[in-house]
Parts: C-alpha cells; sequence; structure tokens
C-alpha cells in the first residue's frame, strides 16, 4: 500500500507529531499511543510466513511497500515473487528472509543483518547491504545488485555454485573485515571438466573490493558434486583477491574421481566399497559413489564411470578438460545432479588480457546480461532519488 507525501495517513501524521511537539505532550501516554498506531514507518513480523502476507507483519492489514521499513525478527519470511521496501534490518538468530528462485525483493535503501539469515535465491536489489554478523548466502540461481557491502567481523558470506545465478554484483564498493568468513558450497555439477576462476564478489566502485576474508576453506576442500576448491589458480590457495573482484579457484572432477585428485584409481574404488553404498545401501555423494545426483550409488553411478573409460588412465585432465563430468555429448540438459543446468559462471576463466601481471574475472555472458539489468535498475532509481531530493 504505497503511501506518497501528501496522501492523508501520511499528513495527518506530521500533524500529530508537530501538535505534540508544539503542546509539550511527547510525553503523555495517549499522544504516543495514537502516534504509535499511525506512524506508517516500520512494520515488524509477527511470525513466520510469506512478505506478501499481511499476517506476517504487525499492522495485520497492510504489507511493506516503498515507504515502509519492514524489521524481521526471529521468524522466518519468505519472498517468491514481487516484494519491495523502504529499508530491511534482520536481527534474530533464528530468523531471517529467503528469497525464493522465482522471487525478486527491491529494497530502496538498504538492508543491514545483525543476527540470522539473509538467503537470495532470486534477486535481490537494495542500496546498500550491512552484515554486521549472522549468514549472506547467495544461492545457486541468486543474484544481488547492491550498492556499498560491509561485512563485519561476525559475518558469515556463502556462495553457492552449480545454477546460473549472476552472484553478487556491488555498484559501489566491498569492505571485507578481517574477521569476516567465507565458505564455498556446491549443489550442482559444473559445466565442464577442468579448473576455472569463479568470481563469487564483484565491486565496480572507485575503492572495489576493500580487504580479505579472515576464514576461507581451505585448498582441496570438495564443495560437493565432485566440485573441489583447487588452490591451482592465481592465488594458490583457493581464494583469489583482485583490486575489483572476489574469486575461487575450483576443479569439476570426472565421475569416478571420488577425492579430487584428476585420477580414477583404486583409491577411488576403495571409498566407495568402504562406504558400503553399492547398490542402493543407504544415501550416497560424490565421495561415496553417487555421481549422477540422485542421492544413491547404484548401476547409473557405475554405468557412467565405464563409460568414460577413465580408471587406471592416470591423468584424465588432457583428455577431459572441456567435456561433461559425466561424458554427456552436446547439450542434455540438466542432469539429476545439476537441476539448474550448470552455473553461469562456472566457465569465467581468469582474463589476462589486462595488464601484465593483473587478473580479472570475468562472468560468462548470461550472468553479465543478468547483472548488467539489476545495475542499471539502481542507477535509474539513484538519479530518480537525486531529482526528488532536488525538487
Amino acid at each position: 500500500m504505497n503511501q506518497p507525501a501528501g496522501c492523508p495517513r501520511t499528513e495527518l501524521v506530521r500533524f500529530l507529531t508537530g501538535l505534540t511537539v508544539c503542546c509539550g505532550l511527547a510525553g503523555a501516554t495517549g499522544a504516543a499511543t495514537v502516534l504509535d498506531q499511525l506512524d506508517p514507518s516500520t512494520l515488524n513480523s509477527v511470525g513466520s510466513g510469506d512478505w506478501n502476507a499481511a499476517a506476517t507483519w504487525d499492522a495485520e492489514t497492510v504489507v511493506p511497500d516503498a515507504d515502509l521499513r519492514a524489521a524481521v525478527g526471529n521468524h522466518l519470511v519468505t519472498v517468491d515473487g514481487e516484494a519491495t521496501a523502504l529499508s530491511l534490518a534482520i536481527d534474530g538468530t533464528d530468523g531471517g528472509v529467503v528469497i525464493g528462485v522465482d522471487g525478486t525483493l527491491t529494497l530502496m535503501e538498504g538492508v543491514e543483518l545483525l543476527a540470522g539469515r539473509l538467503y537470495v535465491d532470486g534477486t535481490l536489489n537494495a542500496e546498500s547491504a550491512q552484515i554486521a554478523a549472522g549468514t549472506f548466502q547467495i544461492g545457486s540461481t541468486g543474484t544481488a545488485v547492491l550498492g556499498d557491502v560491509e561485512l563485519g567481523k561476525d559475518a558469515e558470506y556463502v556462495y553457492t555454485l552449480g545454477g546460473p545465478g549472476g552472484g553478487l554484483l556491488a555498484v559501489g564498493d566491498v569492505d571485507l573485515h578481517p574477521g569476516a568468513t567465507l565458505n564455498v558450497t556446491s549443489r550442482g555439477l559444473l559445466k565442464t571438466v577442468g579448473d576455472a576462476t569463479v568470481p563469487i564478489i564483484v565491486a565496480i566502485g572507485r575503492r572495489g573490493v576493500v580487504g580479505k576474508f579472515g576464514g576461507e576453506p581451505p585448498g582441496g576442500a570438495h564443495l560437493g558434486c565432485g566440485v573441489f576448491l583447487s588452490g591451482r589458480g592465481a592465488s594458490g590457495h583457493g581464494v583469489t583477491y583482485s583490486a575489483n573482484a572476489v574469486g575461487v579457484d575450483v576443479f569439476q572432477a570426472a565421475a569416478g574421481d571420488t577425492d579430487g585428485n584428476r585420477q580414477v584409481d583404486g583409491d577411488d574404488i576403495q571409498a566407495i566399497l568402504a562406504a558400503d553404498t553399492f547398490p542402493s545401501r543407504g544415501a550416497a555423494g560424490w565421495s561415496t559413489g553417487d555421481f549422477t545426483g540422485d542421492g544413491l550409488c547404484d548401476g547409473d553411478d557405475i554405468q557412467a564411470v565405464l563409460a568414460l573409460g577413465l580408471f587406471g588412465q592416470g591423468s584424465y585432465l588432457d583428455r577431459m578438460r572441456g567435456r561433461d563430468p559425466l561424458g554427456r555429448s552436446g547439450d542434455q540438459g540438466p542432469s539429476k545432479a545439476d537441476p539448474f543446468g550448470g552455473s553461469a559462471l562456472t566457465l569465467a576463466a581468469a582474463d589476462t588480457s589486462g595488464s601484465p601481471g593483473t587478473t580479472r574475472l570475468v562472468p560468462e555472458p548470461p550472468a553479465v546480461l543478468t547483472l548488467a539489468v539489476g545495475l542499471l535498475l539502481l542507477l535509474w532509481r539513484r538519479r530518480a532519488k537525486v531529482r526528488t531530493n532536488r525538487l
């Protein structure tokens, strides 16, 4: 429910505010109660539920819009469609906001995370993001276009590979406190076998990316679905920092390579046998024989390994570089392990076409398009705000 300046309710609030100040009634219980009931500036969550459901908020009859601030405590609020607010504050250890795959949350000002979780699997547009504490996660289909971003000493930033999401683009700068923690996971296969440097934060402001994460996943860590933090990129330890980006150096293994050592050998067979998950004896993951992503180690997985013919052949990288991890030819569409068709950023190798000794991280065209659209919208809103202030 939009309430632009000049609407009866907004003008009434201003009138009563001025009246109480002029008459010295600011401390009167009755006057404060009236103002609390009429002040439309902030809506507080009173339960878990959909953002656009009035029952989620204390006003009970309205939902946040471009004129209202939203505050979420120990409740889980979901955004599955179009949603907006003037700003958003999250402060609840067990609470948070989840933007679903089809959700878009637009904040005319910024978002502040003091505790809890902000999960973006859809689209988030905001003037700024101050992540003091809690977890800020970009899902595999998520895109966040923000102004300035600050990740505090108690903040955790989680990036999820394995989907077509555009990641995090800051129109301004990104400040990383040395106490901030980075975690990376993958929920699907990358498009091809081999090494890639994936940009997980891009900042196009004057200062760009300032600082580094104090906590990082170790090189060689398995991120899921056969994706390993390789530590073989420009940084040599898995996380790459440049003036305007933070990237991770990852390796997508081929089916059968359970430990990411770029070979299919006896150690891999032993790992599968030791887990005792074949045939279909229980839940399995990549390291225990599930290469097709159905949660089981069964005949389909064995067939995928045999079809590649990599067992006992030593390093397979030259044979498999640029090929599908399961040996599928052409565009087979999403596999069971790759529900989103591969990450739009996984093929973003380091671009060394710039100055000697520099590394520029560049997303694939689909991700660039997504980010560009969000960037244009954010710049348009800023320009409109400046014009309004001048008036």
